[in-house]
């Protein structure tokens, strides 16, 4: 991602702007042009200072950003009981495009795998994998879960195992994880993930004066549902932005979707 130019326009601005002040003559146009060249160095500060802001956040940005998790973090409520979400929105070029909450197919028959659950749970292990088992005698689309290499489950069959095989063979990204677990019922959620090359683009227009001076262009945004006020919201730096209705077409009301800001940062935009 581009850095700002913001800083060294305002740093030209204030050069100019102190340039001129000594150029000043006296006159009775003297009083006008004190005038531009305190407006010019007012300018160039401004810019200065959102420019530093700006390209501070994109280095946190970059330094910060990582492949879909391989391992959990460690999960204080290790009883299982309640929800949990460690599935990022956005990684680097991926993009969340689904999320669901399934339950976890055992085996009857098979040894019960809660205590295995429990014990890796207590030790921060949630991240499952999916393995296909085209040989499986009684369902050649299976799909088992494994956590920590160790099969505890299937996917039902249904959607989400169709939806598994449609973006492995279509070249996407999967992640789930362990989410609650008690005797007899066991869930996990899992992500489905698009590059931005292959999402579908829908941008939505946002021109708030006060979001244009809080954003950049390319940050991406955690866009949420407040399902108190019916609306969709995004956080920057500690600030709620309350975001266009229009937003409601693309956004989800059942997890957090990203949205990059487009250009000017004057829109936001939903891959799908």
């Amino acid at each position: 991602m581009k850095k700002s130019k913001k800083p060294l326009i305002g740093s030209i601005l204030i050069g100019v702007g102190i340039i001129g002040a000594f150029g000043i003559p006296s006159s009775d146009s003297k009083a006008a042009l004190i005038f531009g060249v305190i407006a010019l160095i007012t300018a160039g500060v401004i810019l200065l200072l959102i420019g530093i802001k700006q390209n501070k956040r994109i280095n946190e940005e970059a330094t910060s950003k990582s492949p879909v998790p391989t391992s959990s973090p460690v999960s204080a409520d290790v009883d299982g009981s309640k929800s949990v979400d460690m599935l990022p929105s956005h990684q680097n070029d991926m993009i969340k495009v689904y999320q669901y909450t399934e339950k976890l197919c055992v085996i009857s028959g098979e040894k019960d795998p809660l205590p295995y659950i429990q014990d890796k749970a207590n030790k921060g292990i949630r991240q499952i994998e999916f393995e296909f088992e085209p040989d499986n005698q009684f369902d050649s689309l299976a799909v088992a879960i494994k956590l920590d290499g160790v099969k505890i489950g299937y996917v039902f069959r249904g959607q989400t195992q169709d939806m598994i095989h449609d973006f492995y063979h279509g070249g996407h990204e999967i992640a789930g994880h362990i989410n609650t677990f008690a005797p007899g019922d066991i869930t996990y959620k899992i992500a489905f993930y698009k590059s931005k090359a292959k999402c579908r683009i829908n941008e939505v227009s946002c021109k708030s004066k006060r979001f244009v001076e809080n954003t950049y262009a390319g940050e991406m945004l955690d866009v949420e549902y407040d399902k108190f006020e019916d609306h969709f919201i995004t956080h920057i730096d500690g600030e709620e932005f309350v975001l266009p209705k229009k937003v409601a077409e693309y956004a989800n009301k059942y997890f957090d979707v990203p949205a990059e800001v487009g250009e000017n940062c004057e829109s936001l935009i939903f891959y799908k």
